[in-house]
C-alpha cells in the first residue's frame, strides 16, 4: 500500500520515515482508502512516549500522492534479535516484554474501543 523511504530532515537533523502512498490507488479501493485513513489517523494521536513519533502529513498534488513522516526504526525485529543473538541476558528480554507490554495498554486504553 505504500513506499517507505529513509531521509533527512534538516531542519531538526535527524533521520526520519518518508512513507508515501499513491493516491490513485487508494482511490480504486474503498477498504484502503478507510486504512490509510485509520493508520494515519491512528498515528497522529498516538502518546510518542510508548509509540512511534508522527511528525507530520502532507499531499503531493503533482505527483498524486499522501506522504507522511514518522519516526524511523532502524534495529531488528524481536524475532531477528532473537535469531541474531542466541544467548540474551534475561533482563533484555524481560525490558522488551515491558516495553510491549506497555505499548499494547496504551494501545487499548486510548485508541481501541
Amino acid at each position: 500500500m505504500k513506499t517507505m523511504y529513509r531521509a533527512f530532515d534538516e531542519l531538526v537533523e535527524i533521520e526520519v520515515a518518508w512513507n508515501q502512498v499513491k493516491l490513485g490507488d487508494v482511490f480504486h479501493s474503498p477498504e484502503q482508502l478507510q486504512r490509510l485513513y485509520s493508520k494515519v489517523h491512528l498515528l497522529k494521536h498516538l502518546n510518542p512516549d510508548s509509540m512511534m513519533i508522527f511528525y507530520g502529513s502532507l499531499i503531493d498534488v503533482n505527483n498524486i500522492t499522501f506522504n507522511f513522516v514518522t519516526e524511523l526504526f532502524t534495529s531488528d525485529t524481536l524475532r531477528e534479535c532473537r535469531q541474531k543473538y542466541k544467548r540474551v541476558d534475561i533482563r533484555a528480554v524481560k525490558n522488551w516484554t515491558r516495553q510491549i507490554l506497555s505499548g499494547l495498554e496504551y494501545l487499548h486504553s486510548h485508541i481501541l474501543p
